[in-house]
């Protein structure tokens, strides 16, 4: 395990890895115990709805739950980061939908959004003022898997932002004061999509089809520091969502 082993050679007192993959072991107090007492949580990928099938309902759910509320670093990667927003694409296990198909059916079955609560344990990360994810829902591999169309959708499902992450690079999301402070690492970008304006609102036509337009979208690189309010604030190109096709006129036609 590369997270493991990286965090093995540096300076914290232990480390222990965990490897839930049945509900009986989210049952196990003994589990729920070790999450309790860590100072840093950190999500592996795979499928956020095995993650979210075996932790709900459990004792490792309220674990996770406290954690969120509490002076904890909760980071993922993949399927450990999509989990943590507000909202979450819980994918059918193994079939993660693609751009060109959730632009054209965004209402589809396949496209499951759930809300940090009931279902997924997060909400310490999501909800209220002083929340470091509030309003926000996130996509992973984004611009190499081209991500950008399906981001829009989940957004229109729930009026939330989009915060979409590109392979080898990691958002770091920490407190400063009183307002929370975003610096990216690594070799790609960071990406955040936000409606231009309240009036701005999804629409579905022509059999279903998402229309959803214009949406603002900030490019932040590599090696930059910045918060989510100036980052709203500062769009770098415009996309638009028009019938289930999406494109934009700036940026050299690239949605990236």
């Amino acid at each position: 395990n590369e997270v493991f082993d990286v965090y093995a050679a540096g300076k914290v007192r232990s480390v222990t890895s965990v490897n839930i993959t049945t509900r009986a072991q989210a049952m196990d107090p003994r589990i729920a115990s070790i999450l309790s007492g860590a100072d840093a949580i950190w999500f592996g990928g795979g499928a956020q709805s095995l993650y979210q099938s075996i932790f709900v309902g459990t004792p490792l759910f309220s674990a996770l739950a406290n954690a969120a509320r509490s002076n904890v670093a909760i980071g993922g990667t993949s399927a450990g980061m999509a989990m943590l927003g507000q909202s979450a694409y819980i994918d059918v296990p193994w079939d993660s939908v693609k751009s060109r198909f959730v632009t054209q059916q965004p209402q589809s079955p396949r496209v499951q959004i759930m809300t940090q609560g009931s279902q997924l344990p997060f909400s310490g990360l999501a909800f209220g003022a002083s929340a470091p994810l509030a309003g926000l829902i996130t996509d992973t591999h984004f611009s190499w898997r081209d991500r950008m169309g399906r981001l829009t959708a989940f957004m229109a499902r729930n009026g939330h932002r989009g915060l979409g992450v590109d392979d080898s690079t990691a958002l770091l999301i920490s407190r400063v004061g009183n307002e929370w402070k975003w610096t990216v690492f690594g070799e790609g970008n960071v990406y955040l999509v936000s409606p231009s304006s309240n009036k701005v609102i999804p629409r579905y036509q022509d059999g279903g089809r998402l229309t959803y337009n214009p949406l603002n979208v900030t490019r932040i690189a590599a090696g930059t520091t910045t918060t989510q309010a100036a980052a709203i604030a500062s769009p770098s190109y415009r996309i638009f969502v028009s019938q289930g096709t999406i494109y934009t006129t700036q940026n050299g036609g690239s949605l990236y």
